[in-house]
This record gives structure tokens, C-alpha cells and sequence, in this order.
């Protein structure tokens, strides 16, 4: 049951096991020991009981010995199995059918969901840009003034509870009417605005508000991806120039060129450090210029600077090599930037920063990129619109030029892969642009080359594989 209490020793445990029998034989788990010292014990409880909506969730907490200093062991372990009854009594009772109220709409739901489960109860605390994020989706269907007066936005806010379970038209209408009224939203966006609402219902099913969750089908919604706008490697090439062209002198021109030659994320340009450029100082041939990525950067709980390691382990260690000639230009942008270091340099400084060594963040890359990109000729279009949905140039679409170039460069997809820091190859052959006609020819002349084209010749002597 899930009030059930049973302690055992870690399998890791060293000492003497009589000391551990002489507490609780054969139910001493979740303990753990110090010197033959009970130290600490971890009980478990049901936050929430398994529906045919979703699974059963379990909640934990430590308590420790040193917190009752006058207790012996087998005191000691009574008082957590207390303990443990405690939480699993008061989330039962949480559980009760108190909550419905078959004049309750949709929207007052939504805020009595928002206020409950997320405000005011501890053991659901969320960051403060995860509520924000709540309150903005929430909001889409319904507004509150300071007087708790529930405002619809969307015909389904004033929609009965008892109503909405029995019409799932209801639910198809607002997906599509949601669709329609917000064109300029990604399917990111979309899946987190309905994230939030089933996870809403999921809770009031556990409340038992809801017999069962109406949005469950939503997660199968299809929406249609943006389409991604293309251009042939040569007019990329062209693009690539006149972009360069406008950026040259900026204090972050060197971001657009480290984009350029490692096909980098925004966030992977914020977290490179110099210290993470490898041999740049170095003038042997034998040692060329590596590029290796330990950390991103990204703006989390309001905090723009946040460090984490990369995704996974195929965007960690080493990713590229850089030619001569872009070598020779960092090392002449990292010269004057120790300059106006002004004795305060560190290679761990990032490269992508101010003069104090200051990281920019994604949202100063994206406006740079604005602002040099609607100064691009017409006849780049729509490369030069000022929004990224209209097919303005972003740093991601260098990130698709360089996986292109690499592959016209006769580089072979597995080490295309490696580069851009993929686990799978169809992902980065969603960001190849074309495959032109000269790769086409090549590929035909090299099997020609494999296997030769002799009717009637010997077959030991037609295909030499290359002897």
C-alpha cells in the first residue's frame, strides 16, 4: 500500500550487517551509513494515484538522525515510518471530491488550477518564468482582473465543466479556432500552449473535477511547420558576403564568422570560450586550429547567463578544424581584444562578449542579425525581411549553409554529422539546401570508376574495385 514502511541497508554498505538486524531484519532499505552509524533515512509517498490519464506520481523526502539527537536508531526509524504516514494520509485527502462544482467553467478551472496547484502549494513551487509562462498560456482563454472577475477570450472559458466532458466538440472547435486566431506561432508554441491545458485537466481529474482528460487527443494535433527558406549554394555564397560586408567592423562581426565555419547554435557561440579554441597560437601545419565546445549558454529563470553543458554528447569535444585564413583573423581579433582587456584577460573569457567580459545573450545576437540583414540588397529576398518568419537571414540559417557547403566540399555525411553535433544523419540532412548537379555528375563518373562499364569482358577483369 502507500502507506507501507520497510528499511534496508544500501548494497554499498560496509561494516557489520548484525547492526542493521538488530533494528528492523530483512525491511532495512533506504538507509545509509557512516562509520556503522545510522545516518539518515529516504521515505517515499503517492503524491498522486495512477488514472488511465496519467501515471502514478511519488514524492520523497531525507530525514536525518543529527535533527534527533536524542532518538536511538530503532526510535529513529519509527519516527520516519510517522512520518511517511503523515504525507501519504494528507495527500490522500487532497484527493477528495470536494472540488466539484457543476457550475464551474472552463476558465475559472484554468485560474482555480493556476492558484492551487502552482501558487500556493509548496511542494509544486516552479520557477518564477515556468508560472509566467502558465499565467501567458492560461491567459489565451480567459483574463482575471484584481476583483478574481473571469474575462473569456475564447468561447470554451465560459463552457461548463460538465458540459466539456460530454461534447468533445467543444474541444475539436477551440483547437482549430486556437490555430486559426494565432498564425504567427510555431508547433513549439502550440504544443506548450496545450501542454498546459492538459496538464490543467490532468490535475483536475486527480481533483476528480474530471472523470476523464477531453484535450488528451490534442497532443496528436498536426501542425503545419514553417517552411524553410531555401536558396542555391551559389546565391548562399553571394548572401554569406554581402552580410559579411555590412557586419565588418561590429563588435560582434566575430560571431557571424565563428557562425559561418562551425555551423554553430546561438547558444553554442555564447558559451565558446578562448580557452576552448585550440593551437590558434600555434604555427606548426601539424597542429591546425580546433574548435571544441564544453558549454551553451542560455537565458533561464530570468537569468540571461546561464551555463549548461551541451545537449548531448555527440555537440561535446571537438567539432571542427579552422583554415588558415580564419585562424590567422581570430588571432588577430583575440590580439586586440587583450588589449582592451587592459590586464584583466582570462582564456576563460567568452569570445562573444563586451569589453568587461560579458557574454551577450541570444536575444542581442538576433537583433544584430536584424539590423545588418534589412540592409541587404532586394535582390537577396526574402533573406532581407526583418522578421525571421518572413525568411529573414538568422544565425540558423547559416548553420543550414554550412552543413550545405561541407557536403558540396565532397565531405561525407557522417562527418557532416559529427560537425553539426547530431546523433541521428537524417537531422542534418534536413539542413543540407540542395544537392547540386556537379555532385550528381561526380557521383556517376567515382561508381564508373568502381565498377567499368565492358560488356562481354571477363569478370575477374571488369570489376577491379579500384586495384
Amino acid at each position: 500500500t502507500s502507506s507501507s514502511f520497510s528499511l534496508r541497508v544500501n548494497n554499498d554498505r560496509t561494516g557489520d550487517d548484525k547492526m542493521a538486524k538488530n533494528y528492523k531484519p530483512k525491511e532495512a532499505k533506504n538507509c545509509e551509513w557512516v562509520d556503522d552509524t545510522l545516518s539518515k533515512i529516504k521515505i517515499f509517498y503517492i503524491k498522486e494515484k495512477a488514472s488511465h490519464t496519467s501515471k502514478r506520481k511519488r514524492g520523497s523526502t531525507t530525514i536525518y538522525l543529527s535533527d534527533y539527537p536524542n532518538l536511538t536508531p530503532t526510535e529513529f526509524m519509527a519516527e520516519a515510518k510517522a512520518q511517511q504516514e503523515e504525507l501519504t494520509t494528507m495527500y490522500e485527502e487532497m484527493q477528495g471530491d470536494d472540488l466539484y462544482d457543476p457550475t464551474l467553467t472552463f476558465g475559472s478551472f484554468l485560474y482555480h488550477w493556476y492558484d492551487t496547484a502552482i501558487v500556493t502549494a509548496p511542494e509544486n513551487a516552479l520557477a518564477t518564468s515556468t508560472k509566467v509562462g502558465y499565467l501567458a498560456h492560461i491567459k489565451k482563454i480567459a483574463t482575471r482582473d484584481e476583483h478574481g472577475y473571469i474575462k473569456a477570450q475564447d468561447p470554451i472559458a465560459d463552457v461548463l465543466i460538465s458540459d466539456l466532458q460530454k461534447r468533445t466538440v467543444y474541444v475539436d472547435q477551440f483547437a482549430r479556432r486556437f490555430v486559426a486566431s494565432n498564425p504567427d506561432f510555431s508547433p513549439a508554441t502550440f504544443k506548450r500552449h496545450f501542454a498546459t491545458y492538459r496538464n490543467a485537466i490532468n490535475k483536475g481529474v486527480w481533483w476528480k473535477v474530471f472523470k476523464e482528460n477531453p484535450l488528451s487527443d490534442l497532443s496528436n494535433l498536426s501542425l503545419p511547420k514553417d517552411e524553410i527558406k531555401r536558396g542555391k549554394p551559389e546565391v548562399t555564397a553571394k548572401l554569406i558576403d554581402a552580410i559579411w560586408e555590412i557586419a565588418e567592423g561590429d563588435d560582434v562581426e566575430v560571431a557571424l564568422t565563428i557562425a559561418i565555419y562551425t555551423g554553430f547554435h546561438n547558444s553554442e557561440l555564447l558559451g565558446l570560450r578562448w580557452s576552448d579554441i585550440k593551437n590558434l597560437e600555434s604555427t606548426e601545419p601539424s597542429e591546425p586550429t580546433e574548435v571544441h565546445l564544453y558549454q551553451t549558454h542560455h537565458r533561464v529563470n530570468g537569468n540571461p547567463h546561464h551555463i549548461r553543458s551541451p545537449k548531448n554528447v555527440y555537440r561535446s569535444g571537438m567539432r571542427c578544424v579552422l583554415g588558415n585564413d580564419v585562424s590567422l583573423w581570430l588571432k588577430e581579433y583575440k590580439q586586440k581584444q587583450i588589449q582592451l582587456a587592459k590586464g584583466e584577460w582570462s582564456e576563460d573569457r567568452p569570445i562573444i562578449s563586451n569589453h568587461r567580459g560579458v557574454a551577450y545573450t541570444n536575444n542581442f545576437l538576433s537583433r544584430r542579425m536584424r539590423k545588418w540583414r534589412v540592409q541587404l540588397p532586394d535582390n537577396f529576398a526574402p533573406f532581407n525581411a526583418r522578421t525571421d518568419k518572413d525568411g529573414g537571414l538568422t544565425f540558423k540559417r547559416l548553420r543550414g549553409a554550412y552543413a550545405t557547403f561541407l557536403r558540396h566540399a565532397h565531405v561525407d555525411s557522417i562527418t557532416v554529422r559529427d560537425a553539426m553535433g547530431h546523433s541521428d544523419e537524417k537531422t542534418t540532412k534536413t539542413y543540407y539546401d540542395s544537392v547540386s548537379h556537379n555532385d550528381k555528375v561526380l557521383a556517376g563518373n567515382q561508381l564508373g570508376n568502381v565498377i567499368p562499364f565492358s560488356r562481354g569482358q571477363n569478370p575477374d577483369e571488369k570489376y577491379t574495385m579500384g586495384e
